[in-house]
């Protein structure tokens, strides 16, 4: 009984140094979960050709819906979704809701870094940067590639996207290939009209752009030659520039 008696002392000690290291070993393991759960994603915000780049903090796994809603808070748009992003088809799907941004236009106001100037280049600037943001947000998976990855767009009830204002009607499980390349918005100095091209000098070197539509045809018609301006272009696929509206100053 006496040498029973010596022992326990020394067993439950052994035993609560056991029990503090299982402890502080689950405690670290729950930290580095907890770590684990969190990182940092980026953002591309812009067109084809003319993104800039933005930090995005995440808890959790990162999934298409938190990148979408880190581009609507960083921006002011309203990204709203009909529902989940879907994955399949060597791509995703995105749904957009009728209340987005993308089909009643601009916020009001709007924040000065990511002005647009018409709902047209909104439209353009959201599906470029929903689309870019996706494609380079999972590296080290099948979605990871921004060259081979699919972004499929769709409207609220999950049909084809219709946007009339860029007479765009994007069938459904037709993938995006982008709209516009590059800058839209350009300032210079009217130089005349020569039919449907308008003559335009911009930073000192004279640009040629067919008018693509007709009341800024109609408004250029009304113009003096050396009347400075501010217009919109449209680029296509193939690189060709034309005025789809026009500001007098």
């Amino acid at each position: 009984m006496g040498r029973l008696v010596r022992i326990l002392p020394a067993l439950l000690a052994f035993l609560l140094l056991v029990g503090c290291g299982t402890q502080q070993q689950g405690q670290r393991q729950d930290q580095q979960e907890q770590q684990g759960q969190s990182g940092e994603a980026t953002l591309f915000i812009g067109m084809e050709g003319d993104f800039a780049e933005y930090p995005l903090a995440y808890s959790g796994e990162l999934t298409p819906e938190k990148l979408i809603a880190g581009i609507a808070e960083l921006t002011g748009w309203n990204l709203d979704l009909a529902g989940e992003v879907t994955a399949g088809g060597g791509g995703v799907t995105v749904c957009f809701a009728e209340e987005s941004s993308l089909f009643v236009g601009p916020p009001e106001p709007q924040r000065e870094e990511f002005f647009v100037y018409s709902a047209e280049q909104l439209d353009v600037m959201i599906l470029d940067s929903v689309q870019r943001t996706l494609q380079e947000s999972f590296p080290g998976t099948p979605l990871s590639n921004p060259e081979t990855l699919e972004v499929y767009f769709c409207g609220p009830d999950g049909g084809a996207l219709t946007l009339p204002q860029l007479g765009l009607v994007l069938p459904q499980g037709e993938p995006y290939r982008g709209i516009l390349t590059g800058d839209t918005h350009v300032e210079g100095v009217f130089e005349g009209l020569d039919g449907e091209t308008a003559a335009v000098r911009v930073n000192g070197e004279q640009r040629r752009y067919p008018v693509a539509d007709s009341e800024a045809l109609w408004t250029l018609r009304a113009l003096e030659p050396g009347f400075a301006v501010s217009f919109e272009i449209e680029r296509d696929k193939e690189g060709t520039e034309r005025i789809v509206r026009v500001y007098g100053d």
